[in-house]
């Protein structure tokens, strides 16, 4: 019997969806749902009942999955002491600069055992740098940031370069500027609201080449006075106590804009929708510290 698919089945019954397991499982919902058919085959039991509203576990199928979750949690238990007491907690990481990020990670970092070995890398970095380290080796994970009109490019690049994608987040950069700021009161800017203030930019920016220029939005708006810096939260502070500045920035969260005393505005030629995505090498499999990790991305991005 295929101890995989004794594991789809337990997590198609915890969440009542074929759909909801396979993205959970990070497998497709075809790939899954022939995975549960062919241990219904095996075994002789239905342990599902199909309906529209999702799937709901059979009386046989639910007397099959008791006996399967001791199973698993028997091998988990011998895996673990096989292992030892001392089992280095790995996990690698590079990012964008978003809140929704560092939030989920640090709800994830406050999750590690204590009493265990530990090794975490986390990096922002830019896209470039979040490709390159994935590519190399040095990182497991990375999330990678492009404008949405660029996506069939970066889709057919990742995938020649033999990489996983899923897709995290959709948005819309803002300038974000102190609340002193001659501009705060207007609720919609353009390039030339801007262009005579100064602009704070991420100080290791890169520029992207593909079929044409790329330039990463939070390299450069095109304003001749800027500031390079490369402190997140001295990009922030510079934000409150210079009223003439801004930063083009995802959109940052109400408890920071309230902390910097800060307003964000959307930007006309800006409006373009960008990505966020979870990039990752072809053949790795996610281990049970980055599925924490993911869950913890899909709560801050979804709050």
């Amino acid at each position: 019997m295929n101890l995989q698919h004794l594991k789809y089945a337990v997590k198609v019954a915890e969440y009542h969806s074929i759909n909801k397991a396979a993205e959970v499982l990070y497998i497709s919902q075809p790939n899954l749902s022939r995975a549960i058919r062919e241990l219904e085959q095996e075994t002789g039991v239905t342990i599902f009942n199909r309906t529209p509203q999702g799937v709901t576990v059979t009386f046989a199928g639910e007397e099959l999955l008791s006996h399967a979750r001791i199973i698993l949690e028997e091998l988990e238990q011998i895996r673990r002491r096989s292992q030892g007491e001392a089992t280095l907690q790995r996990f690698s990481l590079c990012v964008p600069r978003a809140g929704y990020i560092s939030r989920a990670f640090t709800r994830f970092l406050s999750q590690l055992d204590s009493e265990h070995k530990m090794l975490v890398d986390y990096k922002e970095t830019s896209a470039i740098g979040a490709l390159q380290n994935v590519l190399d080796g040095g990182f497991n994970l990375g999330i990678l940031r492009y404008q949405k009109a660029m996506e069939p490019y970066f889709q057919a690049m990742l995938r020649e370069q033999g990489l996983n994608v899923r897709e995290v987040c959709q948005f819309s950069y803002q300038a974000a500027m102190s609340r002193n700021n001659p501009l705060s009161e207007q609720p919609h800017l353009h390039y030339e609201d801007l262009k005579h203030l100064t602009e704070i930019t991420h100080g290791d920016s890169y520029i992207l080449s593909a079929a044409r220029q790329m330039p990463d939005p939070e390299a450069q708006m095109g304003t001749d006075r800027k500031i390079h810096v490369y402190d997140s939260m001295g990009q922030l502070a510079m934000l409150r106590q210079i009223p003439n500045t801004f930063m083009m920035v995802y959109p940052l969260e109400p408890e920071v804009l309230e902390r910097y005393e800060l307003v964000q505005r959307p930007v006309e030629e800006f409006s373009e929708p960008c990505c966020d995505v979870l990039i990752s090498k072809a053949g790795y499999r996610f281990s049970a510290l980055d599925k924490r990790f993911l869950k913890e991305l899909d709560a801050a991005r979804a709050g």
